[in-house]
């Protein structure tokens, strides 16, 4: 059995989608717990068990799980029933999207509502600063393949110029209008990206992990002859009924 089977067996983990309070606690355990560069929301936390589900390699649990909160260790848990209850709410998140990637259910991107200049607005970049912490764990980036890289740099690209300084870095100079009115100017280049965010996902799952569909056998049906009794029920022979021509 391969690791996630094993992993799922041994918990005993049973894939349905959590509760409200389920988010709720593990946002309250986030926040609790969170270090600089930690994932901070369920939200970057949907987008960092989305980078583990379609990892090019498989990421043992024992390696992804401390990450969450730093690099090493995890977090300073104040009970084993803490660590325990976290531990298997966020493993039956991670099955639940892998189940989906596999096309067992449906899943999409767990983006935040926001309103901008009066506006409802689909904000992506905590799900991208999440995906981004959690491609921190796959290969060398300069061994991605060219076809990967393009969604992959679409799909963290909001979290890379969500600072002044690395929106310069990346994109280049910015106004002094654009520095002065930078949430807004931010808010403006990732606005209506959460459908192309959805498809970059698809084609970088489907790159690393294409789903076959097998074609279903269709068997013929038996033939009939043209002297057997017609299949209508008409009591007359095929060949003077629906068989004729």
């Amino acid at each position: 059995m391969n690791d996630k089977g094993h992993k799922m067996e041994k918990m005993n983990i049973k894939v349905e989608p959590l509760s409200e309070s389920d988010y709720g606690w593990i946002e309250q355990t986030l926040d609790k717990y969170q270090e600089e560069g930690s994932i901070q929301s369920a939200f970057s936390l949907d987008g960092f068990l989305s980078a583990i589900v379609i990892s090019p390699q498989d990421i043992p649990p024992h390696i992804w799980l401390p990450f969450i909160f730093n690099d090493q260790s995890g977090a300073k848990w104040e009970s084993e029933e803490e660590e325990e209850r976290f531990i298997k709410l966020v493993m039956n998140w991670f099955y639940e999207i892998f189940a989906a990637r596999q096309g067992q259910d449906e899943y999409n991107p767990m983006f935040t509502e926001h309103t901008h200049q009066s506006q409802p607005f689909i904000l992506v970049a905590p799900w991208s600063h999440g995906f981004l912490r959690g491609s921190y764990l796959w290969m060398d980036f300069d061994d991605m393949e060219a076809k990967a890289k393009l969604h992959f740099h679409e799909l963290v690209m909001p979290a890379l110029i969500s600072t002044p300084e690395s929106y310069e870095e990346i994109l280049g100079e910015l106004t002094d209008e654009q520095r002065n009115d930078w949430d807004n100017f931010y808010l403006d280049q990732i606005s209506d990206l959460h459908l192309m965010m959805i498809n970059h996902l698809e084609k970088l799952s489907q790159i690393w992990h294409p789903i076959t569909h097998k074609t279903p056998v269709v068997h013929d049906a038996p033939k009939i002859g043209r002297n057997d009794p017609c299949t209508c029920g008409s009591g007359k022979k095929y060949k003077k009924c629906c068989g004729k021509k």
